[in-house]
């Protein structure tokens, strides 16, 4: 199918591209790598009365890891973060979750910020983010803000984006030394959406026992979900974690669907919260 009739404009800077968006009297659409917006336009699921194309606007994409933060530009596409070699060093959760997405040439094309204003549940980028406890910097007609990821993600494809603000980029807070990290998810075929994804993060105290941990799960819910890590305090690497995760996915909302019920979701989440756990832990103790 063609996608219904829409004004096309490519913009340089950043108030141009606001100055677009804020406009009443049109419908419009941010178009960065396009690999979830086009498809929808294609299938006339969506409608807009212009695109504002930001590839060109100077200062978008790039990655800088800083002493205690990494910050990386909406329009780095998923490629850089894999091929980061900083990233790798100092923040390689997201170098392993930049793997999982797609295939290699949406990787190539698709984008950080694109996909975490998507909103997707089931993408991987908003799950890991707010594990790791990012911060987004969005510019719009009312200034410049900051939104805690922990409070970016509202519902399904919603964000908390107005309708007029562009996400310019993101700072994420480099886990401490010591910290273990483990991303995991699973779908049918590779390449397709998860039906359940976990992000991993803990500490351990002085005895080798968790002293912190910190899960987020995505295609579980609405938006990322945080369980409360509290029943994993105290685990050792060596101790069974199957109750505890039990508890954890006691809080998960999954719905079901034709791909998998909502029982085979919290089902395979649970496992995979185990799993990631035990990763984490290893790493933790031995780092990498």
């Amino acid at each position: 199918m063609r996608p219904a009739p829409f004004a096309y404009s490519a913009p340089e800077t950043i108030p141009e591209v606001v100055e677009e968006l804020r406009d009443p009297d049109r419908d419009a659409r941010i178009l960065a790598g396009g690999q979830s917006l086009i498809p929808m336009l294609n299938l006339r699921i969506a409608r807009f009365d212009r695109l504002v194309d930001i590839g060109r606007v100077a200062g978008l994409a790039g990655i800088r890891c800083e002493q205690d933060t990494a910050v990386i530009g909406a329009t780095t596409t998923h490629t850089d973060i894999e091929r980061s070699a900083e990233l790798a060093e100092r923040l390689p959760i997201m170098r392993e979750a930049a793997s999982h997405i797609g295939h290699h040439a949406i990787r190539n094309r698709g984008t950080l910020g694109g996909s975490i204003s998507h909103a997707d549940p089931s993408a991987e980028w908003p799950t890991v983010v707010t594990a790791l406890g990012a911060s987004m910097r969005v510019v719009g007609s009312g200034g410049e803000r900051r939104v805690d990821a922990r409070g970016f993600f509202r519902d399904h494809f919603t964000s908390a984006l107005e309708p007029d603000e562009l996400l310019v980029d993101l700072t994420v807070p480099l886990p401490v030394p010591g910290t273990g990290w483990s991303f995991m998810e699973f779908a049918r075929q590779s390449g397709a959406f998860a039906l359940a994804l976990v992000a991993v993060l803990v500490r351990l105290d002085e005895r080798g026992a968790i002293g912190h941990a910190c899960v987020a799960v995505g295609g579980c819910g609405s938006q990322p979900m945080l369980p409360d890590p509290a029943p994993l305090v105290g685990l050792r690497p060596a101790d069974s974690a199957r109750a505890a995760t039990h508890v954890l996915g006691a809080e998960l909302s999954p719905a079901g669907d034709i791909h998998a019920s909502a029982a085979d979701r919290r089902r395979i989440a649970e496992v995979l919260i185990e799993r990631a756990l035990a990763r984490a832990m290893f790493r933790a103790r031995r780092p990498d």
